[in-house]
């Protein structure tokens, strides 16, 4: 049996701090956190690595799972002496662990690097099997509601949730957090009538149960309990009374723990836009370029403001980027015009989008990186086409930025 040596901290020895990317199926745990006499994942992986680093570890987890909850992408830190490399300690821990939790990757980070304190924000999925027959291979990894759902239903209860609100009517009763003003910035719902329903919440940070209970609530009105505008008015109210039942813990999923780069220290300033500086898109799904530009960029869809007929009006990505939204009825490129979209039917949508560069060639460079086919240039504009199929016309103009504090991390 291997010697166990006292923490490194208490030798005063040189310290290294590892991050863990991990997945685990929550109903083989009690939570994340530490209970005496029950399995934990934080108790299980500091047994292991006590063993692997040959001294007590202190586990740090970014977001403390509810007994039952799932997790794709959970993220936590832990400081070592070991000299063992990142890649062999990925490898042994991930053999060590029992059925229902794994590692997936290890690597080391700045001391400054907290899981909790230096996330941006969280990205959690919840799971939903819509059907009349129980579920066999999905039995404790989603939802199983019999009754039928109209998923548009839901999409429009969600939609006025977006920005920052006090979430005091969707948390838990025994909620401890002080501060219940969250930032929701992205929520949706993927499904159709009758089948798979995915719902994605992206945020600052999430009190207890927040999401549970929102999509408790929304499973209400999916279900013809309770009509689309009751959940902004529960919001409103911020009586925990008045939402809906809590969903169970076995459909709900840490999908990712959103950080910025590097790891360590505080996050970068936000750009914020101060002049005049556009990207001309001109696509028919609002919806889909918006997934398309925060996929490219790496940067997540903060919020969306709504036209009265449902169509997205403004839709807001990380780091300043607007999209701003305009119909158009006769489109430059349209039957007997020029360019790349002189095909193209009229009424597709015209697109503002304001951006951090003050020429195309980032643009192009980034885009030829990420695999985007170009498929012309006229005068200043840049032909493109995105992996849903929408045409894009991308220009640039100058512009001044000036810089903003970016948000803080925490909650759940």
């Amino acid at each position: 049996m291997s010697e166990v040596r006292p923490h490194p901290a208490a030798e005063g020895v040189e310290v290294r701090r590892l991050r863990l990317l991990l997945e685990y199926r929550g109903t083989a745990f009690h939570g994340w956190q530490l209970q005496p006499g029950l399995p934990t994942v934080q108790g299980v992986l500091e047994e292991k690595l006590a063993v692997l680093c040959r001294h007590p570890v202190r586990v740090h987890g970014a977001g403390r799972t509810d007994a039952g909850v799932h997790a794709l992408g959970q993220v936590a830190h832990f400081d070592t002496s070991a000299p063992i490399p990142t890649e062999r300690l990925a490898a042994s821990l991930a053999g060590m662990l029992p059925d229902g939790l794994t590692c997936l990757q290890v690597d080391e980070t700045g001391p400054d690097f907290d899981a909790r304190g230096s996330a941006w924000g969280k990205v959690y999925r919840y799971r939903i099997l819509n059907r009349r027959a129980r579920p066999v291979l999905d039995a404790g990894l989603a939802w199983h509601v019999s009754r039928p759902l109209d998923v548009d239903a839901m999409r429009r209860a969600l939609r006025p949730l977006l920005g920052r609100h006090d979430f005091s009517a969707y948390r838990a009763a025994d909620c401890q957090n002080r501060d219940p003003v969250k930032e929701l910035r992205l929520v949706e719902v993927v499904g159709e009538d009758g089948g798979p329903i995915h719902l994605e919440f992206e945020g600052s940070g999430f009190l207890k149960q927040m999401v549970r209970n929102l999509v408790g609530t929304a499973v209400e009105v999916g279900g013809g309990r309770r009509p689309p505008e009751e959940m902004a008015e529960v919001l409103r109210g911020r009586d925990r009374t008045r939402a809906g039942a809590t969903a169970p813990a076995h459909g709900l999923y840490l999908a990712r723990v959103i950080y910025p780069a590097p790891w360590a220290g505080p996050p970068p300033p936000r750009p914020r836009l101060v002049g005049a500086h556009h990207v001309a898109l001109k696509v028919r799904d609002v919806e889909g370029v918006a997934s398309f530009w925060a996929r490219t960029l790496g940067l997540p869809v903060v919020a969306r403001h709504f036209l009265p007929d449902g169509t997205p009006r403004s839709i807001w990505l990380d780091a300043g980027i607007t999209l701003m939204v305009e119909r158009s009825g006769a489109p430059e490129d349209s039957p007997g015009g020029s360019g790349p979209f002189a095909a193209d039917p009229p009424g597709y949508h015209l697109l503002a989008l304001r951006a951090p560069a003050a020429d195309r060639a980032p643009w192009e460079a980034h885009l030829a990186r990420s695999g985007v086919p170009v498929e012309g240039r006229t005068g200043s504009t840049l032909y493109l086409r995105d992996p849903e199929g929408n045409r894009i016309g991308l220009s640039c103009w100058p512009a001044t930025w000036e810089t903003a504090p970016a948000p803080g991390g925490g909650g759940r």
